[in-house]
C-alpha cells in the first residue's frame, strides 16, 4: 500500500513538473513573439514615418492630393517672394523664347475658351514695364497688361511660404512632410462684371463678377529626383465667394493623360496678424475615373 502511495506521489510530482515546464515554454514563446511583433511593428512604424507607397484608387490611373498650410507674416519687410520670371526660368527652365511661347499659348487659350482677346488693339500695357508693345498691339513680355476696363493679364508664382505640398502621389512614396509644389503661370482677373464668350460662354455669353480669375500654368513637384510636371488651365472661371475660392482645372501630363483638379482655398488671418494658408486640392487621372462596364 505504501509503495502504491509512493508511486502516486511521484507520478503527481512528475506530472506537475511537466505542466510547469510546459507553462514556462508557453510564457517564453509568448514573450519572444511579443518582442518580435513589437520589433516588426516598430520597423513598420518607421516605414510609415518615412512614407509609404500609395496604391492607385480603382478606376483611376493616377491620384494626387495637395495641401497648403503655411503660416507667415504677409508684409514681412525682410522677405521678397519669387516672381513669375523666377518660376518660368529657374523652376521650369524656360528661356526667353520658351517663356514667350508659353505666354502666347495662355493668351490663345483665354481667347478661344473665354473670348478674352489680349492680342487686340485695345490691350494696354503696364506703363511701368520696360518692354514695348508689338506693332500688332499684343501684350509682349509685360509685367501686367489689360483689356482696358475689362480684365488684366499677368504672370504669377504662388508664394512658397504658403507651404503648398503634395502629400499623396499614387504609386510613389511621399514623405510625411510632403513634396513642395511649385505653382506658377499666367492669370487673368476681371476688373468689373464681364460677359465671357468663347467655348465656355457660347454665343450668348455668361456673366461673371468683378474679381473672377482664370489661370494657365504648371504644377512642378519637387520629389528630390525627377520633378513631376503637370500642366493645368481653368475649366471654368474661379469666382471668389464668402466661403472661399473653389477652383476646377483641366490637367495634362504626358504620362498620366488628361485629368481634373478640384480644390478650394479658404485663407485665414490668425489673432497675431499672421496669414494662415488653407488649401486643399485633389487631382485625378482620368478626370472622372474609368467608367465601370455596363
Amino acid at each position: 500500500m505504501m509503495n502504491i502511495r509512493h508511486k502516486w506521489k511521484r507520478f503527481r510530482w512528475y506530472h506537475m513538473e511537466t505542466i510547469k515546464t510546459t507553462l514556462r515554454i508557453c510564457i517564453l514563446s509568448v514573450l519572444l513573439f511579443s518582442l518580435s511583433t513589437s520589433s516588426f511593428a516598430a520597423e513598420n512604424m518607421n516605414d510609415v514615418m518615412d512614407g509609404c507607397v500609395l496604391p492607385t484608387p480603382d478606376r483611376f490611373d493616377k491620384f494626387l492630393a495637395y495641401m497648403g498650410a503655411g503660416v507667415y507674416v504677409p508684409d514681412d519687410p525682410d522677405y521678397t517672394a519669387p516672381d513669375y520670371m523666377y518660376f518660368q526660368k529657374d523652376i521650369m527652365g524656360r528661356d526667353e523664347a520658351g517663356i514667350e511661347a508659353d505666354r502666347t499659348a495662355a493668351m490663345q487659350y483665354f481667347l478661344e475658351t473665354f473670348g478674352l482677346d489680349f492680342f487686340g488693339e485695345e490691350v494696354v500695357e503696364d506703363p511701368t514695364s520696360v518692354e514695348a508693345m508689338s506693332p500688332q498691339g499684343a501684350c509682349q513680355m509685360a509685367e501686367l497688361c489689360d483689356i482696358e476696363g475689362v480684365a488684366t493679364f499677368n504672370g504669377f508664382m504662388l508664394d512658397p511660404r504658403q507651404e503648398y505640398r503634395a502629400y499623396a502621389v499614387s504609386e510613389m512614396t511621399a514623405p510625411a512632410e510632403g513634396w513642395a509644389v511649385r505653382d506658377g503661370g499666367w492669370m487673368v482677373m476681371t476688373i468689373e462684371e464681364t460677359t465671357l464668350y468663347g467655348t465656355w460662354g457660347g454665343e450668348d455669353g455668361k456673366v461673371v463678377p468683378a474679381g473672377s480669375m482664370l489661370v494657365f500654368g504648371d504644377y512642378n513637384i519637387d520629389t528630390g529626383d525627377q520633378p513631376i510636371i503637370i500642366h493645368y488651365h481653368s475649366g471654368s472661371p474661379i469666382i471668389p465667394g464668402a466661403e472661399g475660392i473653389m477652383f476646377l482645372c483641366v490637367l495634362t501630363n504626358p504620362e498620366f493623360g488628361e485629368g481634373r483638379a478640384q480644390g478650394i482655398m479658404v485663407p485665414k488671418t490668425l489673432e497675431d496678424g499672421r496669414a494662415q494658408t488653407n488649401i486643399r486640392n485633389i487631382l485625378t487621372f482620368p478626370s472622372y475615373g474609368i467608367p465601370p462596364e455596363a
